[in-house]
């Protein structure tokens, strides 16, 4: 069985999106790369124009990690909690 190779698809967007707009369709993007498939791409331009209408509705992307507050508000809170 091969060893399954990854790619970080994020690290190639700015050249996914000059093949796009060069009018490369997701096939030939996939085989230009080498990945097994067009659904690489598929998945990754999905992903991303999603992104873009969340932002342009006014919801910004959720905060991943541990420990992470958003608001100074919810930090003060926080901090007195754990004071206590």
């Amino acid at each position: 069985m091969a060893k399954r190779s990854y790619t970080n698809i994020d690290k190639l967007g700015k050249e996914i999106d000059q093949m796009i707009k060069e009018g490369k369709t997701q096939r030939e993007i996939a085989q230009f790369f080498g990945f097994k498939d067009k659904t690489v791409v598929h998945q990754y331009l999905k992903r991303k124009r999603k992104k873009e209408k969340q932002l342009m509705a006014g919801i910004l992307p959720r905060r991943r990690g541990r420990n992470q507050v958003a608001t100074s508000r919810q930090r003060g809170k926080k901090i007195m909690r754990l004071n206590d």
